[in-house]
């Protein structure tokens, strides 16, 4: 069986559940163990572990509950992610249930991908049933003291600019909808390789033109975060909100906590 829900379907090990070739029980852990968690906890599920990545009790518990409540799907009631059940959650998640609109802006084109940069990007969101949507692309026209200015930022990374360089350059994009996240790229930060801050009331982010190709998911989460959330980078590897991890040998993850602050932000817009 092709899964079809975003949440899923890019999850190797789930589209070996949903062949029939292994399944998800107590005692597995990681990323395939997490989004099931977290579908069962968006489906109003009782998860007091949350979405922790470890098949335990409570997860058992939880997907025996949710095997009685469909009993034509699921043949079983034996809290075992078989074939059955990952096609039932999958049939219940099918699309897309938020949006986040982004606006791309150049000074320096990066020297990865911009492509990969937004597919990885897409990929982090998908996950969790966020759809992360390109709704313009420009190339930002400087003149010469622009150029000169913005060449390097320097100034360091604040959640709120009302000065400075990066005000400046952040103040050439503000005409853009407050709903959506301008994302501006520009030839090098000197202390960071990109910067959720942004002038209050425009959400924006800077990314360096060299980054690491979850650099923009990363600045996109501490945007729709904002200050007020706390830890604000996560200690957790496997979670794109870590402060130094680059490589991860799998998608990286969001906790809980994380997805209910980005799903309360204005610009993660619920698709009706």
């Amino acid at each position: 069986m092709d899964l079809i829900s975003p949440r899923f379907k890019g999850n190797e090990y789930l589209k070996k559940v949903a062949s029939n070739a292994v399944v998800l029980e107590r005692g597995n852990i990681g990323n395939s163990v997490h989004l099931v968690q977290q579908a069962l906890l968006d489906l109003g599920y009782n998860l007091p572990s949350g979405s922790d990545g470890v098949f335990g009790s409570d997860t058992e518990k939880a997907i025996k509950v949710f095997q009685k409540n469909i009993p034509k799907a699921v043949p079983k009631i034996d809290g075992i992610v078989n074939e059955a059940t990952i096609s039932a959650l999958d049939k219940l998640l099918p699309t897309y249930e938020y949006c986040v609109r982004l606006n791309l802006f150049f000074i320096h084109r990066p020297q990865v991908s911009l492509n990969i940069l937004m597919d990885c990007t897409k990929e982090v969101y998908a996950q969790y049933g966020i759809r992360i949507d390109k709704v313009s692309e420009k190339d930002l026209v400087l003149n010469k003291v622009q150029k000169s200015r913005f060449f390097t930022i320097s100034t360091a990374c604040d959640w709120e600019y009302n000065k400075g360089e990066a005000f400046q350059l952040l103040s050439l994009v503000i005409s853009y909808p407050s709903s959506e996240i301008s994302t501006v790229f520009i030839r090098k930060a000197k202390t960071y390789s990109g910067c959720g801050g942004h002038i209050t009331g425009h959400p924006a982010c800077i990314v360096d033109a060299n980054p690491n190709k979850w650099t923009p998911a990363h600045e996109i989460g501490h945007v729709l975060l904002t200050e007020s959330f706390s830890p604000v980078h996560s200690g957790n590897t496997k979670n794109i909100m870590h402060s130094t991890q680059t490589y991860y040998p799998l998608t990286p993850i969001l906790s809980n906590k994380q997805l209910i602050q980005i799903r309360q932000h204005p610009c993660c817009t619920k698709i009706r």
